[in-house]
C-alpha cells in the first residue's frame, strides 16, 4: 500500500452521476479524494473521500469573469479542491496578463471556503520557458499546487529545482482503467 496520497479522478464529457458514485463506493477504502466533473460534486460529497473537480476543463479558454463564477459555484456545492485548466492558447500567445488574471481569479473566489486551487500544467504542450512561467504565475498568484501530467519524476524535480517550498507538485498518471487517475503529492523534493 503506497503511503502517497491516492486521488481517483472521473472527468470523461459523457461520464454519468451513477458512475461518480460507483467511483466513490469502489475508492472510499483506499482513496483520500476524488475529482469529478463539477456537475457531480454535490453528490459525491457524503462517500468520506475530499471532492476535487476541475474548472475551465479542458482548455481554460473561458475568460476569467466566467472562471471565477465556475470556481465560486464549486467551492459553493463543497469542493475543497479546484484544479484549474489555465488558458494554453493565450499563454502561447504571450498574453501572461491574461492567463495571470485568470489563476487570480480562480485563487480568489476559493479562497472564501479555503479550498485549494492546483494548476495544471501541460507538459508536453508546452516549451520549457512556457512552463517555468506558468509555474511562476502559480505561485505568485497563491496556488497550492501544479499538476503535471507525466510519468517520469524526473521531469517534475526539473521543474521542482526552481519553485519554492510553498507550493506542491502532483504528478499525475494515467491508471489501468480508462475513467480513473492516480497522483502522487511531491511537496518538497529539492
Amino acid at each position: 500500500m503506497s503511503t502517497k496520497p491516492l486521488t481517483v479522478a472521473l472527468l470523461r464529457p459523457d461520464s454519468t452521476r451513477r458512475e461518480a458514485v460507483a467511483l466513490c463506493e469502489k475508492f472510499a477504502q483506499t482513496a483520500d479524494s476524488v475529482c469529478v466533473l463539477p456537475t457531480w460534486v454535490a453528490d459525491v460529497l457524503d462517500s468520506g473521500l475530499d471532492v476535487a473537480t476541475v474548472i475551465g476543463w479542458p482548455h481554460g479558454a473561458a475568460n476569467s469573469q466566467a472562471l471565477g463564477i465556475e470556481a465560486a459555484m464549486a467551492t459553493a456545492d463543497g469542493a475543497t479542491e479546484l484544479i484549474f485548466f489555465s488558458n494554453l492558447s493565450a499563454l502561447k500567445s504571450g498574453a501572461e496578463l491574461l492567463v495571470a488574471d485568470a489563476v487570480q481569479t480562480v485563487v480568489d473566489a476559493a479562497a472564501p471556503t479555503e479550498s485549494e486551487v492546483t494548476l495544471w500544467l501541460p507538459w508536453e504542450q508546452l516549451k520549457p520557458l512556457e512552463r517555468q512561467s506558468l509555474a511562476r504565475l502559480a505561485v505568485e498568484c497563491g496556488a497550492s499546487a501544479l499538476v503535471l501530467p507525466v510519468d517520469d519524476e524526473e521531469s517534475a524535480k526539473a521543474l521542482r529545482e526552481f519553485l519554492p517550498d510553498e507550493i506542491g507538485m502532483i504528478i499525475a498518471c494515467e491508471a489501468s482503467a480508462a475513467s480513473a487517475a492516480y497522483a502522487h503529492r511531491l511537496w518538497s523534493e529539492k
